[in-house]
């Protein structure tokens, strides 16, 4: 079970990646429209959430840095680890 906006909401094993250590760079996250509308959501298809303070930031073409808008912190994008 994963806690999601105070919801449990239940997930596979299949789907997790247990990590030890925060990540040292943007993950990337892809939404299908289909899911954006179903969520009624008005966030970007791709986007990136900060490593350091989780912030979820939209982002143009295809960088291999960003920094975040809330905490100004600079990484790399973890192109690879997309799925």
């Amino acid at each position: 079970m994963l806690d999601v906006n105070r919801q449990n909401v239940p997930v596979d094993r299949r789907f997790l990646e247990l990590r030890y250590h925060p990540p040292e760079r943007w993950s990337v996250v892809h939404c299908e429209p289909a899911t954006m509308r179903r969520l009624n959501r008005e966030f970007p298809l791709t986007y990136g959430v900060c490593p350091a303070c989780r912030h979820r930031q939209g982002f143009e073409m295809r960088p291999s840095e960003l920094t975040c808008d809330r905490c100004h912190q600079r990484a790399a994008v973890a192109w690879d680890e997309l799925s």
